[in-house]
């Protein structure tokens, strides 16, 4: 086999592992080799070290130059931002609170929400959310009048 056509195979191994894992860093090896492959089939008279060196350093310098783009694409806004948007907003009780029984639940935004507060508030009363621990919001009773 000529050395070309084993790096179309080595390309092409990368591009299929590449289609079952989330990332696509491997897509850059499969380029790298192709790389490789070419500077194989125009200069038949280079050695396998130079084409390897052609394919580690196609694949190293694709991989960092993507880098940064598949940081900034895959980036997830962070958890803490997500619940400190909840602290001072309005909710409604949709079931009881009741600190004794640990039970309770409000509705924010469109979404429940598990609460506690230090005092027995009904359904239909409006809260203020205090702060998020865990999976639940820590809530206080609005006085009437006051939102």
């Amino acid at each position: 086999m000529e050395s070309y056509a084993a790096w179309v195979a080595v390309a092409v191994a990368f591009f299929a592992f590449e289609i079952f894992t989330p990332s696509f860093y491997l897509m850059w090896f499969g380029v790298g080799a192709l790389a490789a492959g070419l500077v194989s089939f125009l200069f038949p008279g280079f050695d396998l070290w130079v084409q390897s060196v052609v394919f580690i350093a196609v694949s190293l310098l694709l991989v960092m130059l993507s880098r940064p783009i598949s940081d900034r694409i895959t980036k997830k806004p962070p958890v803490d931002a997500m619940f400190d948007a909840l602290i001072d907003k309005t909710a409604l009780v949709v079931e009881d609170l009741d600190s004794d029984k640990n039970k309770g639940r409000v509705r924010v935004n469109k979404e429940e929400w598990r609460a506690e507060a230090g005092e027995r508030i009904y359904v239909g009363e409006k809260v203020r959310v205090l702060r998020v621990e865990g999976t639940h919001l820590v809530v206080e009773k609005i006085n009437e009048g006051v939102e």
